[in-house]
């Protein structure tokens, strides 16, 4: 059961079906500016994004933080205490802050198999986004 889900947008959140929410998950698709010059920073001008779109099946752990301008692709699993800053491809498991893919799923072996570089995932991800 999903307890405690924030959402915080002014563009869109697509959570796509069969999707799995675990409890304390924060989503924030715009970020307030940065600069120091006014009085406060909520002065500041919002920066918005594209969104955040959140594939078919995936499974976003316990106490995740995904912020703006990010896709995580079908079927993928975001680990417990991640921050999600930049898009993850369909079919892998990525965790940290910020979250990085530690592996994917392999079709042929139907095995999560580990990942060796991160140069690979970004290829991985260029490809299907």
């Amino acid at each position: 059961m999903t307890r405690n889900l924030t959402l915080q947008c002014t563009s869109e959140i697509i959570i796509e079906d069969d999707t799995l929410l675990a409890s304390d998950i924060v989503m924030i698709d715009y970020n307030h500016g940065m600069s120091p010059l006014p009085d406060s920073y909520l002065d500041n001008d919002l920066e918005l994004t594209s969104g955040i779109h959140i594939g078919r099946g995936a499974w976003i752990g316990n106490n995740v933080i995904i912020l703006g301008g990010v896709k995580i692709g079908e079927k993928s699993i975001i680990g417990a205490g991640s921050v999600v800053t930049k898009s993850i491809p369909p079919y892998s498991i990525a965790v940290g802050n910020p979250a990085h893919v530690i592996k994917q799923y392999n079709p042929s072996t139907n095995l999560w198999e580990s990942i060796r570089t991160n140069d690979e995932v970004d290829r991985a991800a260029s490809k299907t986004m």
